[in-house]
């Protein structure tokens, strides 16, 4: 699910075409909810800390520390100010991926298989909309989101005998933008589809997902 940021970013420089001359304002407000599929890029080295206070830094052989997909969904709040922009804000807890099961570890000896991980994300987005049907409407967002991951879990060195339970966390702002298509059902419901791209942190350096969900006016 690669997603290209910057035709992303041009789709949403022309939806958005209309809306820098749009002045009159006409909120409706709106909540919803989206199930999304997502696909990680993650960092090849972690640095945690265990129980005693020690750093760990763990590392895989392969190209990332953590699995390439995750599930996820979002809570949305927004303002629909008029044909063409709206406002959103959402929180959006994933599902992490699993962690490497080779050679995720500081060293040979270590194991790091154990581990699990969760990502929380809270956003807000501006999203322009070209209407081209009564019923359909282009969509292009672009916002910023603060991504927080955590992994814990045991880390074990049969060799050393250790056995230690271990934390990594990571919080950053990023930016985001998206581009799908919106259908509306009635006068009240509306289903949307979304892909987006996100930046992440030090242990998710970004973020890629494929969202659906249902728009609800109030």
């Amino acid at each position: 699910m690669k997603i290209k940021l910057a035709g992303i970013a041009l789709s949403v420089a022309m939806l958005t075409t209309g809306v820098a001359g749009a002045v009159d304002l006409d909120p409706k407000f709106y909540v919803g909810g989206e199930l999304q599929g997502n696909h990680y890029t993650s960092a090849k080295k972690v640095k945690g800390k265990d129980t005693t206070g020690a750093e760990v830094t763990m590392k895989s052989g392969k190209k990332a520390f953590l699995g390439k997909s995750g599930m996820g969904g979002s809570a949305i709040v927004g303002t629909r100010l008029n044909d063409n922009l709206a406002l959103e804000l959402g929180f959006n807890p994933m599902s992490g991926g699993k962690v490497a099961k080779k050679d995720a570890a500081t060293t040979a000896i270590f194991d790091a298989s154990g581990m699990k991980a969760k990502h929380q994300n809270i956003y807000a987005d501006a999203i322009g909309l070209l209407p081209v049907s009564p019923e359909v409407d282009l969509v292009g967002s672009i916002g910023v989101g603060r991504l927080h991951s955590k992994l814990s879990g045991t880390v074990k060195s049969a060799a050393l005998a250790y056995n230690q339970k271990v934390t990594a966390k990571s919080t950053k702002v990023g930016a985001r933008v998206g581009a799908g298509i919106q259908y509306k059902i009635n006068d009240t419901i509306s289903a949307r589809a979304m892909l987006r791209r996100q930046q992440g942190n030090k242990i998710v350096k970004s973020v890629n997902s494929l969202g659906l969900g249902i728009l609800v006016s109030l």
